[in-house]
């Protein structure tokens, strides 16, 4: 059984997608690059503020389906943009509190309008999440197997983590509005899809 803590790994940031929210008969979350739908929980009373049926959820009759294997993420490496840091000196101003201003006839030195001149200002390195460490790959990659198309690694490694029993489905099913095909997966309680990168 899915539990609300373990939809919530599966939301992303912004209002409407970073709670899971319930529609008719099931709740859902998503990061907007994966989704994952359950028979409608209690806990969650959020409604919907995106359409989740544009996902095509056929997972029912359709037969062929694979285990996720396990897919090991890459190490980390320390952030090159904050060193490790978790946040990174004022991009406008690089730390100096000042910055030049151009006038007709000469340049001229101002306070930093972003960070105030503080120089002890530092912005949360997007680059890392803030958390210090990245993948050398910003988004570590696999080749999914027989469909020959490239998945987010972390997705499929939060798939086989936190979900009982998943397996994916190994036609691919593009259609209409997903012409590469959303990669369905299902598992004990539910189902899902997720997105998948272009090379």
């Amino acid at each position: 059984m899915v539990s609300v803590e373990m939809m919530n790994k599966f939301c992303g940031l912004g209002e409407r997608i970073s709670d899971p929210f319930t529609e008719g008969d099931y709740t859902y979350a998503t990061n907007g690059h994966i989704i994952v739908r359950v028979p409608k929980m209690d806990a969650v009373t959020k409604k919907a503020m995106i359409n989740p049926t544009v996902v095509p959820w056929d997972h029912a009759i359709l037969t062929e389906w694979k285990p996720i294997e396990d897919y090991p993420l890459p190490e980390k490496v320390v952030c090159p943009d904050c060193e490790g840091l978790k946040k990174i000196v004022c991009p406008e101003c690089d730390g100096k509190g000042e910055t030049s201003l151009r006038g007709k006839l000469d340049y001229y030195d101002i306070e930093c309008p972003l960070c105030d001149g503080d120089l002890n200002y530092r912005e949360e390195c997007e680059n890392c999440d803030s958390d210090g460490k990245r993948y050398e790959q910003k988004r570590p990659r696999i080749e999914l197997k027989p469909w020959d198309v490239i998945v987010n690694a972390e997705y499929l490694y939060m798939i086989k983590t936190y979900l009982p029993g998943p397996h994916y489905l190994t036609v691919n099913r593009a259609d209409q509005d997903y012409p590469m095909g959303i990669i369905r997966f299902k598992f004990e309680g539910g189902e899902g899809g997720v997105m998948p990168m272009y090379r």
